[in-house]
């Protein structure tokens, strides 16, 4: 499973190690492309094709990426799952937690 928090990204193994993985740059400047099993390297060439690609979404990005791995490996299938996780900025997170604090304060 690869895990990231948006600036970091993580491979989590069936076992439960977890490894930093450390993109390498491509020759045409994009990092932060990752692939997994056995249809990973074609994903991850597909990926970082469609980076460059203005107007695409990630998780599009990812699916396209995956269809691709799915249409060339035999090992790989068409049943993915993408899951995505709203994170909160720290901006956010300050000016709600001044929300509540004043909310006690006031109180």
């Amino acid at each position: 499973m690869v895990v990231t928090d948006g600036e970091n990204a993580y491979l989590i193994s069936g076992g439960g190690d977890v490894m930093n993985a450390e993109p390498r740059e491509s020759p045409s400047g994009e990092t932060g492309v990752i692939g997994i099993g056995s249809g990973g390297f074609y994903a991850t060439a597909a990926a970082r094709a469609l980076v460059t690609v203005d107007g695409l979404e990630i998780e599009e990005i990812a699916e396209r990426a995956m269809t691709v791995a799915a249409d060339l490996c035999v090992y790989t299938n068409h049943n993915f799952v993408v899951e995505t996780v709203e994170v909160i900025e720290e901006a956010e997170e300050e000016e709600e937690e001044e929300k509540g604090t004043g909310k006690d304060k006031e109180s």
